[in-house]
């Protein structure tokens, strides 16, 4: 019994540290969101070609892709791009549909694997690409933005 009562403060202080290293719910403050947007692209009437722009001196993880567009005359897909200064394709969506705002995400949120793509490290520039898989008929607005911790 004289053990247990010098050694009180140290089963106190045990489970105190077990949970103090186990709790990752301050980190979030450690590493803040940062939203990078590219510059909105316009694609021409008759363009079938892409459109990039590069954003500089990046450094973090990639975890939300998020791209808006506008309706297309001709109902055309988009393909979206990020592309790595040295010209390694990090990641790259495909089919995403006119007329709306499509996010794409690097982490699962239910029991399955519904994430997008892989959390993407980045140090240096990143070149947003986005390609429209025909005539889109009219001009249209696009852009790209990333959020990265």
């Amino acid at each position: 019994m004289n053990f247990l009562k010098k050694n009180l403060w140290l089963l106190l202080l045990v489970p105190l540290l077990m949970a103090a290293t186990l709790d990752k719910r301050h980190e979030s403050g450690r590493y803040p969101v940062t939203r990078v947007e590219f510059a909105e692209e316009t694609v021409a009437a008759d363009q079938a070609g892409a459109d990039t722009d590069t954003s500089y001196n990046l450094n973090g993880t990639i975890y939300g892709i998020e791209f808006i567009v506008d309706d297309t005359t001709n109902g055309v897909t988009f393909t979206v791009a990020l592309t790595s200064e040295n010209s390694a394709t990090l990641a790259s969506v495909g089919s995403i549909a006119d007329n709306g705002t499509t996010w794409l995400c690097a982490e699962s949120n239910k029991a399955t694997q519904d994430a997008n793509f892989n959390p993407i490290p980045v140090c240096g520039d990143v070149t947003a690409t986005i390609t429209p898989s025909g005539v889109t008929g009219n001009a249209v607005t696009a852009q790209v933005i990333i959020y990265m911790r």
